[in-house]
């Protein structure tokens, strides 16, 4: 959330209105900088995987200040380092959160070993199919949901805090749903964020390549639970069924 906030205030900070304005297809040079801004969120995803799989942080307090850390520099680092070493801090943030999620998905593979593959297939014709409709779409009208994404991503924590304190199991499943369909929204505008700023003239791939990445992220994290919550519901009915079939 902080890192989206901070990509997109500098990038409004320098908007020129007329790149807003501009709805002819990217040129080949602005074409080639949005190619390596995907070709980087590939790259990030993989690193993601990895620290997934090999879970050296946790998810804990230290893992989070970790993934904020790297996030934030690769924002505040922009005009100070060249793309190389940027390129290393984002796939250093994709290694750290993959690590963060590991024991969630560790649990979500007990319940269903099918479970982390299917969020992973849905999350990425869920992204694949918003990114390439926003980057196709003759205007730019999807960058003015922004003051309403951002102003509902604030109150997510809110909401999981009154979730945890009232252990209401319906308003958790709502925060999940609310934030799945955020993010899906999310991905829509820092597509067309990452179209009007290239168009603007900026080529800095690696800092869109970080925001598209957060979104991805953050969608197959709150499919992985609503998946495993799910799963294990009906599971928990079919032993239900089972034992009261047992009694009689």
């Amino acid at each position: 959330q902080f890192t989206h906030s901070m990509s997109a205030g500098s990038f409004f900070r320098k908007i020129d209105v007329d790149a807003l304005l501009n709805f002819t297809p990217l040129e080949s040079k602005e074409s080639r900088v949005v190619v390596k801004a995907y070709l980087a969120l590939s790259a990030t995803v993989l690193a993601a995987a990895i620290g997934a799989y090999l879970q050296p942080i946790g998810n804990g307090l230290l893992g989070l200040l970790v993934c904020l850390a790297l996030s934030s520099s690769v924002v505040f680092t922009k005009y100070s380092l060249s793309s190389v070493p940027r390129l290393g801090l984002l796939f250093a943030t994709g290694f750290a959160l993959g690590s963060t999620t590991g024991p969630l998905l560790n649990v979500a593979y007990a319940i269903d070993p099918s479970i982390p593959m299917m969020a992973f297939s849905g999350t990425t014709a869920v992204f694949a199919s918003f990114s390439a409709a926003a980057l196709l779409a003759k205007n730019r009208k999807y960058l003015f949901l922004g003051g309403f994404l951002f102003s509902t991503l604030s109150l997510l924590p809110l909401l999981s805090l009154v979730a945890l304190l009232t252990r209401s199991t319906m308003l958790l499943t709502a925060q999940l749903y609310i934030g799945l369909a955020l993010f899906t929204g999310f991905v829509v505008f820092d597509t067309q964020l990452m179209a009007a700023a290239v168009r603007a003239g900026d080529t800095d791939f690696v800092s869109h390549a970080l925001s598209l990445f957060l979104d991805f992220a953050n969608i197959f994290v709150r499919l992985v639970s609503l998946l495993a919550r799910k799963k294990s519901g009906s599971s928990s009915s079919k032993k239900s069924g089972s034992s009261r079939t047992s009694r009689r």
